[in-house]
């Protein structure tokens, strides 16, 4: 059944460079998943649901995989049924969506951006706690003036009672 696939040995357990990106049905729904063994992957699916329709695939370098997965369900998250994330009820323009030969670079710009929108939301919350930073500073160094201001008082306040008792004890003698 599913002789047309493309095959590894898994037995050899050499590092793979590349990974499957796919779109089948299943008796649960559209399932978009990835995997190093498509044709393995489908076997598996197929044990698990029955009846599966492989409807496309699309080779992706390893490393970027799970980031081109993820962006596909986020892509289709309006669509996705409940049954586990990766399952979606797709319409027959998604499927053709998906099948488009720009689809994946379209997903590789969608991760891009979602990884500058990331980087932006960081910077901002750094942004946000240096100024925390910069006003506790701030803080530190009004308290830091009283302080010093109020011990500058105190000193005073000690040396005129230390004049005051030298005074009376000059008088007393």
């Amino acid at each position: 059944m599913f002789e047309h696939l493309p095959t590894q040995n898994p037995a050899g357990y050499v590092k793979k460079e590349k990974a499957w990106i796919y779109l089948c049905k299943t008796p649960k729904g559209y399932k978009i998943g990835k995997t190093l063994y498509l044709k393995e992957r489908m076997k598996g699916l197929q044990k698990e649901h029955g009846d599966i329709d492989v409807l496309h695939y699309i080779e992706v370098k390893r490393n970027i995989s799970e980031d081109i997965e993820y962006a596909c369900h986020r892509y289709f998250l309006e669509k996705q049924n409940g049954y586990k994330y990766e399952y979606f009820d797709l319409s027959e323009s998604d499927i053709e969506e998906f099948k488009k030969p720009d689809f994946l670079y379209r997903m590789q710009k969608k991760i891009e951006e979602m990884k500058i929108n990331q980087i932006k939301f960081e910077i901002r919350k750094l942004r946000k706690q240096k100024r925390r930073i910069d006003a506790a500073k701030e803080k530190l160094a009004e308290m830091e003036n009283k302080y010093n201001e109020e011990k500058e008082r105190i000193l005073e306040k000690i040396k005129s009672i230390d004049e005051f008792y030298s005074l009376i004890i000059d008088l007393k003698l």
